[in-house]
């Protein structure tokens, strides 16, 4: 006669099942096996959730039956949430059919499968990015995006006219590389640029998006351009200093300090430090008196900061000629 004295043993040490989330319902997860080396109905194995469940308890959650060991989920469907608790532990216990019974418990561990049922996300309404208008290729903004689903496939769109003219987007991992594609004159183009940039996954309708703001700032890239190329003025010799001669007027295109300019004389055109300009005036004056008799002619070359060139022409006559000035047109 048989007598009770070997505890069930599970097959093997280490068991794992796995479920697809969001699925319940009576979902079959895995089957269990203990075995009992005794005979008869000491030998026979009957399967249960055990009451002494791992914090947080599961077992509400699952079923198994009696006979063959194999369990179920049984919960609803949004208690099998991948992102929330991507392993879930349960407590199985097999009992043999002895009388006392014996019996021995084995901790089950329930992977959850992924299942695309996240949206992507961008973690802030609103990224902004400054670039200057000297830029002409390259990445400009890097904009993250989250899908907590497992290796999400992302896709990215710029809308918003005319930024899209100028700039474009493509996938990096899980962020969006916005590029520039056609350069920005800040002279002639708008120094902000608002976009609305948007992410899905392969399910179009997982859609999110967020606000580009790019700012574009000015680059001293225009030189300070003079109304005219060449003033040519006639005047009396002898004149006290101070006497006004010409007023040379430029224009720089660019912005703030870039815009900003200074005129001054090239020296080696006035040697004998004959004539003054205002820097910021354009007003040329005479520093002395002027003898005809050393040249009939001073030629002068301004300059406005940086590149700006102009030369001027001054002829002078004997005090009974005529005093009058020209300029000439650019």
């Amino acid at each position: 006669m048989d007598i009770n004295d070997n505890d069930p043993v599970f097959d093997q040490a280490s068991l794992n099942g796995r479920l697809k989330e969001n699925l319940a319902n009576g979902n079959f997860c895995m089957t269990v096996v203990a075995r009992d080396k005794d005979d008869g109905l000491n030998g026979t194995v009957s399967y249960f959730v055990s009451k002494s469940q791992p914090s947080p308890d599961r077992s509400a959650l699952f079923t198994i039956k009696t006979t063959s060991g194999d369990i179920y989920a049984t919960g609803r469907p949004d208690q099998y949430d991948r992102e929330t608790n991507e392993y879930m532990l349960l407590v199985i216990e097999a009992r043999d059919g002895g009388n006392p019974y014996r019996s021995a418990t084995a901790t089950v561990t329930i992977t959850l499968d992924d299942d695309n049922d996240q949206i992507p996300f961008f973690p802030l309404p609103l990224y902004t990015a400054t670039m200057s208008e000297i830029t002409t290729s390259g990445s400009i903004l890097l904009v993250p995006a989250i899908d907590l689903d497992l290796e999400p496939k992302l896709q990215f769109k710029l809308s918003g006219s005319p930024g899209t003219e100028h700039f474009i987007v493509s996938t990096l991992g899980q962020q969006a590389n916005i590029q520039i594609s056609k350069p920005v004159d800040y002279e002639t183009d708008p120094h902000v640029y608002n976009m609305t940039l948007y992410v899905h996954d392969e399910i179009d309708t997982h859609i999110n998006s967020t606000q580009i703001q790019i700012f574009v700032t000015d680059y001293n890239d225009n030189p300070p351009v003079f109304e005219s190329s060449s003033i040519t003025v006639q005047m009396l010799e002898e004149r006290p200093a101070g006497t006004f001669v010409a007023t040379f007027k430029a224009k720089d295109v660019d912005s703030g300090l870039n815009g900003e300019f200074d005129f001054t004389i090239v020296r080696s055109s006035d040697p004998r430090y004959e004539f003054y300009i205002d820097p910021k005036s354009g007003n040329v004056t005479t520093r002395k008196p002027v003898d005809r008799e050393v040249s009939d002619v001073r030629r002068l070359i301004i300059l406005a900061t940086d590149k700006g060139q102009c030369t001027v022409s001054v002829h002078f006559s004997r005090p009974s000629g005529p005093f009058f000035f020209s300029k000439s047109t650019y």
